[in-house]
């Protein structure tokens, strides 16, 4: 016959075709999202951190934040019994491997000994999130961003960039 146009299979094998490809590019697309949401959140996290080292060291006056699931408060001084100057939500949770308070002193150092942030979008330390950042270590003087290879949310665990 001389008729023209596409047969009825050959439409549902390009339908098929098309349906498994946007189905790959949706599953990278939710990926490359989580990944980007992931870094972003921390590395706001980061800045926050070192704007409140920053004012602590001008002003020589000590600040706190509190870090706790998905949020984390910052204070004007370092008591944290009153109401806190500002509180941020998150919308990944953050695993801090150290209880109460982190303070910097009036020479924008911080108290105690080195900690570690992390964030971890699915709830679960063994699974390696893609983010080529997703933690903070806290040393007594510097912050530093760093990924997480897995396993607890420890200083060991991590490499600092």
């Amino acid at each position: 016959m001389g008729e023209r146009g596409f047969s009825l299979v050959e439409m549902l094998t390009v339908l098929a075709i098309m349906g498994i490809l946007l189905a790959i590019a949706v599953y990278n697309w939710q990926v490359l999202k989580m990944k980007s949401d992931v870094e972003s959140q921390i590395k706001q996290i980061h800045a926050d951190l070192m704007e409140l080292r920053l004012q602590a060291l001008y002003s020589k006056t000590p600040r706190s934040v509190i870090i706790s699931g998905t949020q984390y408060k910052v204070y004007a001084t370092d008591d944290t019994s009153g109401a806190p100057r500002e509180t941020k939500n998150l919308k990944y949770p953050i695993v801090w491997n150290s209880s109460g308070a982190l303070t910097f002193d009036a020479q924008g150092l911080t108290n105690g000994t080195e900690r570690t942030l992390c964030v971890l979008p699915t709830n679960d330390p063994t699974v390696v999130n893609a983010a080529d950042v997703d933690s903070i270590v806290v040393s007594q003087a510097r912050l530093n961003l760093g990924k997480r290879r897995g396993g607890d949310c420890k200083s060991a665990n991590i490499d600092q960039k």
